[in-house]
């Protein structure tokens, strides 16, 4: 990549070709090499002033510190992100980073400053006279209300969501509508309904898939695995949990959702006196779990980043220091030059008031020069 990049003699081309390399590592779950392209086009846009393209890399770099589940970051290049979408005037762009910027929050257990952006999101969606696009803030916006414990307008805003779904003619939209709903009425407390919803989607979905498989309809079953788990049928929880965490580990996805499953079906298990099911349980969640705290990732990107800082401050510092030389040259140059200056001036200044002493005695030499010649 870095050869064939240095061969392209137009900057907007070499950093618009490190942002593709970035987005395609980015897709592959590489985030280190992702950051490292992503850097690259970041200087070059900053050194050629292109705020465009500056924002969608500022956008780009949050999205991979919201991976790592770093908000003090993700948070910094959205809101850079979000400055630039302002001034370039962007609405379309603008949306896009207001839908992760409540996500974030909401993800950081601050749904009330989510239902901010979503709202801001909401007026500019409104104005595209787009359902799909209006189902998805909606969609976002009743997941906020949920987690904030506001069940009555989640359930409201899902409703609307899956009627926006429907006509749509979106039907995997509407499912995960549906689920989401079952969610509302879970966390509620409303078990029956919550029930209801689920298993309607888990036969109607699992019919819709024909066998592929869909993170929604797994979903669905770890959710109908809690519920069991709340109402006490251990039996019905241990199923769903096994059938998801199964499905998972084949897939090799999803390492967090796996550490809760493993957690819960120890506990399933002991509750069942299988002790020896709930040990192995234990196992693979305390492996995976160490196995997560053990990436080092993140810690590679930090550097990465920071490396990055480090060379902008160097370049920094010796741009300072060169533009001090040549001010020191400067000064030098204009020191002699007044020197140059002074002197004359006070060689002026002396030729001048010899003449105002000889103007002011001529009388003087006059008759001086007359006793000298009648003397002669």
């Amino acid at each position: 990549i870095e050869g064939a990049i240095g061969e392209i003699n137009n900057a907007g081309a070499r950093g618009l070709t490190y942002y593709s390399s970035g987005r395609d590592f980015f897709k592959q779950g590489d985030y280190v090499n992702a950051m490292t392209n992503y850097l690259e086009a970041l200087n070059i846009f900053q050194e050629i002033e292109d705020k465009s393209r500056l924002q969608v890399t500022y956008f780009a770099i949050g999205l991979i510190y919201s991976k790592l589940d770093d908000f003090v970051n993700t948070k910094s290049y959205y809101d850079k992100a979000i400055k630039l979408a302002i001034q370039n005037q962007d609405t379309l762009g603008m949306t896009s980073i207001l839908w992760a910027s409540g996500l974030l929050h909401r993800n950081h257990n601050d749904p009330l400053k989510a239902i901010e952006y979503y709202n801001e999101e909401l007026t500019l969606v409104e104005g595209f006279n787009d359902l799909g696009r209006l189902a998805d803030v909606t969609a976002r916006m009743a997941s906020a209300y949920r987690v904030l414990g506001s069940f009555s307008e989640a359930e409201m805003l899902n409703q609307k969501t899956i009627l926006y779904r429907e006509t749509e003619n979106d039907i995997e939209g509407a499912f995960k509508s549906m689920f989401n709903l079952g969610q509302v009425y879970l966390e509620s407390g409303e078990f029956e309904l919550a029930e209801g919803i689920f298993k309607s989607v888990e036969k109607d979905y699992s019919q819709f898939l024909n066998g592929e498989y869909n993170e929604i309809y797994y979903l669905v079953l770890f959710n109908l695995g809690m519920l069991s788990q709340q109402t006490h049928d251990h039996v019905s929880a241990v199923e769903y949990y096994s059938k998801v965490a199964q499905k998972y580990e084949e897939l090799g996805i999803n390492r967090s959702r796996l550490i809760e499953i493993y957690n819960r079906l120890s506990t399933v298990n002991e509750l069942l006196g299988k002790f020896e099911a709930a040990l192995i349980a234990d196992r693979k969640y305390s492996a995976l779990l160490e196995e997560v705290n053990a990436d080092p990732t993140r810690e590679l990107i930090i550097q990465l980043e920071n490396d990055y800082k480090i060379r902008l401050a160097e370049e920094a510092a010796e741009e300072a220091e060169l533009a001090q030389q040549v001010a020191e040259s400067q000064l030098a140059s204009e020191k002699k030059n007044r020197f140059t200056w002074a002197l004359g001036g006070a060689a002026f200044a002396m030729m001048m008031v010899v003449l105002i002493l000889i103007l002011q005695r001529q009388p003087f030499i006059q008759n001086l020069a007359v006793r000298l010649r009648l003397r002669s």
